[in-house]
């Protein structure tokens, strides 16, 4: 069986002298303080300076990305309100996306529509649009 004895902890005495500090040594002293304070002063105002940027860059970030959001519904409304006048401007630039995303069907469709209003529009020379 193990026994643990406990002893009292023993305390140092220190012993403080009036320590005297010339002008010199005072002024070293406030110097060296002074230039602590200043860099930590100036660290303050790098964060607080990088704060105020990124809550800039947040703001137009979401604002940016509101607009895209408004400019994506609006686009939607207007397919959905008119959506015979947006496919004939649009069928032909909206087939050449589909066929880069590979949606090789959806191109051709929208190929046809676009060409056959194409040349409506070329034939008909009382043409609206």
């Amino acid at each position: 069986m193990v026994t643990f004895s406990l002893q009292p902890v023993q305390s140092k005495s220190t012993i403080i002298n009036n320590v005297t500090v010339d002008g010199a040594m005072k002024t070293r002293i406030f110097h060296d303080e002074l230039q602590s304070l200043n860099k930590i002063i100036d660290e303050l105002k790098i964060q607080i300076e990088g704060r105020e940027k990124g809550t800039k860059m947040y703001l137009e970030n979401s604002k940016a990305l509101l607009n895209a959001g408004l400019l994506i519904k609006d686009s939607i409304d207007v397919i959905r309100e008119g959506k015979d006048p947006f496919l004939t401007l649009f069928a032909l630039p909206l087939s050449i996306i589909f066929y880069l995303l590979g949606l090789n069907d959806v191109g051709e469709v929208l190929t046809r529509f676009g060409l056959a209003n194409l040349l409506d529009i070329v034939t008909d020379k009382n043409s609206r649009v």
